[in-house]
């Protein structure tokens, strides 16, 4: 039978590699000043998708660390999973000797 072993220290350093990237995105909100004092339709609806694009920016960055902060829950639980029956099995040799 083949076996999956969790390799949780590479996971650990991948996952907190990408948790830095993640930290390290920033997102300016575009400021009504940078547009002079143009007043036209096209820059009032510019700043509006600007102002969209900027909100699911942020959106996005918030579900990117939820799924890492998931993740990291996920493997600290199969890296105690792993510890258990890695236990059961040398209990289950040590009984059959």
């Amino acid at each position: 039978m083949e076996q999956i072993k969790l390799d949780y220290f590479t996971v650990k350093k991948h996952l907190d590699l990408m948790n830095e990237q993640v930290n390290r995105i920033s997102f300016t909100m575009p400021f009504e000043g940078d547009i002079g004092r143009n007043k036209l339709e096209f820059t009032d609806k510019w700043m509006d998708r600007e102002a969209k694009f900027y909100s699911l920016l942020v959106q996005y960055k918030e579900i990117l660390k939820k799924n890492l902060e998931d993740t990291y829950v996920s493997i600290e639980l199969l890296k105690s999973q792993d510890e258990i029956a890695r236990m059961n099995h040398k209990q289950t040799e040590l009984k059959n000797l």
